[in-house]
Order: structure tokens, then C-alpha cells, then sequence
């Protein structure tokens, strides 16, 4: 009879701590639940911080290229001020006096100058004379034959080309040796001048 008894009260328990184990895995499952709501909303907020950063940022951006490009502007304008300023001072000279020496010197100091502001913004003048003809480099106006001269050589240089880096920012315009009929016929030199001696017949016409 007793033995009936023990199979009866733990078949009461089973159930009891069925039901128990249960509501701690709803409890658990609860617990996960709501740290992984936490997670999501702390993500959330952060990245609404992000883009809020990010839209002032797209907001800030164009102000803030202006500003440094009006910066960079009145730093070079300022360079410029005593160029003009020596330049005004060699006209008033050369009206005041008749001394060539003098006047050619005041012009001098003033290109001394504007050679220097050059430099600053990292601008060097091409140095084409005897070196070999590059169109990158050079603009041909037109072949001469030095046979005391390589081919495809540099002779002259009619107005100064100019680099910054390697950024061509004028080409040299130049005068190329051609040594010979067959030797012109083969210059890319002269096949510029002439193209764009055709050029400016065509224009007139």
C-alpha cells in the first residue's frame, strides 16, 4: 500500500517539474529576447548618429572647399601685390627717365619676381633648345636645316613652355631641325607646322 502511495506522489511531481522546467526556458528565452531588443535599439541609435554625422558633414563639405579655396585665391593674389606694385614703380621710371639701362632693370626685378611666384606654386619653364623635338613637350611653328645639328633637334625657342610636376601646363613653341627633304617628309615637327599652317589657310578662306 505504501509502495502505491510513493508511485502516486511522483507522478504528482513529474508534471510539477515539467511545468517548472518550462517557465525557466519562457524566463530565458524572455531574457534573450529583451537583450537582443536592447542590442537593436543602441544599434539603431548609433546609426542614427552616423547619418546625422554624415548629413552635416555633406552640409559642411561645400562650405568648407569654398572657404579654402577663397584662402588659397587671396594667398595668391597677395603674392601678386608687390609684383604690381614693382611693376607700376618701372612705368613710372621709364616716363621719368631716358636712361634704356635703368628702365630694362626695373622691368628685370619685376620678371625676377613673377619667376619666383611661379616657383612657389611649383611651375618650372621647359628648357627645349637641343633637346630632341617632343610633341608632349613642344608645338612646332615651323622646320630649319642645321647641318651642324642632330635631326629632330630643338633649334629655337619662340615663347616659353611651362610645367608643374609633370602636368604640361603650356608647350614650347619651337623651331625643329629637319635635315633634308627625306628627313622633313619623316618629321612629326614639320607635319604639325604644316597642319596647322593648312589650318589657318583654311580659317582665312
Amino acid at each position: 500500500m505504501a509502495d502505491n502511495d510513493n508511485i502516486e506522489k511522483t507522478q504528482q511531481d513529474q508534471p510539477d517539474q515539467a511545468g517548472s522546467e518550462q517557465a525557466q526556458q519562457a524566463e530565458d528565452l524572455l531574457a534573450k529576447i529583451e537583450a537582443l531588443q536592447k542590442e537593436r535599439d543602441e544599434l539603431f541609435a548609433r546609426l542614427q548618429r552616423v547619418s546625422a554625422d554624415y548629413t552635416n558633414f555633406q552640409r559642411r563639405l561645400p562650405r568648407q572647399m569654398a572657404e579654402n579655396l577663397a584662402c588659397e585665391q587671396d594667398r595668391m593674389l597677395k603674392a601678386l601685390l608687390p609684383i604690381c606694385d614693382h611693376l607700376e614703380m618701372a612705368i613710372e621710371q621709364a616716363t621719368l627717365r631716358s636712361d634704356p639701362k635703368a628702365i630694362v632693370e626695373g622691368i628685370r626685378i619685376v620678371y625676377d619676381q613673377l619667376q619666383a611666384f611661379l616657383r612657389s606654386y611649383g611651375v618650372e619653364p621647359i628648357q627645349p633648345v637641343d633637346q630632341a623635338f617632343d610633341p608632349r613637350l613642344h608645338e612646332a611653328l615651323m622646320t630649319r636645316c642645321e647641318p651642324a645639328k642632330t635631326n629632330q633637334v630643338v633649334l629655337q625657342e619662340c615663347q616659353k613652355g611651362y610645367m608643374r610636376g609633370e602636368r604640361v601646363l603650356r608647350p614650347s613653341k619651337v623651331i625643329v631641325n629637319a635635315l633634308g627633304q627625306q628627313a622633313q617628309s619623316d618629321n612629326p615637327a614639320q607635319s604639325q607646322a604644316d597642319g596647322q599652317a593648312q589650318e589657318d589657310a583654311d580659317k582665312k578662306e
